[in-house]
């Protein structure tokens, strides 16, 4: 009698771009991004009302730990909120860092950064509800007497240092610490605030910072000056982490400096590809 052959679920052998789930799942991620986001973004900014970044050198300690807290707790809710359906990157850098370590595929982080961008935006024109005023004061600018390459490479190493708490925290399938991600991984943006406040603003997102600069350019011109080293500075940051992930600190790392950790894989069908 011949062996019966089982077959796999249709679903295994489809590419994951043909399956109609897999498109489903994507936008409700996407959405998740966009309105995570948008809140983290609205909490943010709200966070700098009393700290104006133009003239941080007047800022007071309690204000500078403030404006840390507001975004680290901001976040530290928002993953918690939407962790479990899209990771909660809600920040460009952090899904740049992701598809570099082989997190996510390359159409999820398209679809990802898009939906950061517009939900930055939206956050930012709901604080403009309240007053242009509110709105330029969350508006990164660099320190006094900081040039914008001081401000690049600040900005990367404070990045390079969250992207990689992120990724080895709550990414790595063999990290003991998932359960705690959310508060490990706003600690760390507070910490990377404070420290990085009075030389670039300690941005970490170029999504946060684009979001207010776009509500308030109605302003004018001024509020882009230097605004690339919010996109080079953490870009740069999350490419680091993302390569230092997965060339030397992943489960199976392209350099094998131990041997390979076993673990079972789970397929998630954003992070194929």
């Amino acid at each position: 009698m011949p062996r019966k052959i089982l077959l796999p679920p249709s679903s295994w052998s489809e590419k994951w771009y043909t399956s109609k789930d897999f498109y489903l799942n994507l936008v409700q991620r996407s959405l998740a991004e966009l309105f995570g986001t948008m809140l983290f973004v609205f909490v943010g900014v709200l966070s700098t009302r009393d700290t104006d970044f133009d003239v941080r050198y007047d800022t007071t300690p309690s204000s500078v730990v403030a404006v840390a807290l507001g975004h680290g707790l901001g976040l530290m809710g928002m993953i918690a909120a939407f962790g479990h359906i899209s990771g909660g990157h809600f920040n460009p850098a952090v899904t740049t860092g992701a598809f570099i370590a082989g997190k996510i595929n390359v159409l999820a982080a398209v679809f990802y950064v898009l939906a950061q961008f517009v939900g930055a935006i939206c956050g930012s024109l709901l604080v403009l509800v309240l007053g242009i005023g509110h709105v330029t004061t969350g508006i990164h600018a660099l320190g006094p007497n900081v040039s914008p390459g001081q401000g690049i490479f600040v900005e990367m190493m404070l990045t390079t240092f969250f992207v990689t708490t992120i990724i080895n925290c709550a990414m790595d399938k063999q990290s003991d610490s998932k359960w705690m991600a959310p508060l490990g991984i706003g600690l760390a943006l507070s910490a990377s605030i404070i420290g990085g406040f009075h030389i670039s603003g300690g941005s970490l997102n170029p999504a946060r910072s684009f979001g207010p600069v776009v509500a308030a350019s109605g302003t004018g011109s001024q509020v882009w000056q230097n605004h690339y080293v919010y996109w080079v500075g953490p870009l740069l940051g999350g490419i680091i982490a993302g390569t230092g992930y997965r060339f030397l600190f992943s489960s199976t790392p392209v350099i094998p400096l131990r041997a390979a950790r076993k673990h079972s894989r789970s397929i998630d069908p954003l992070s194929i590809g």
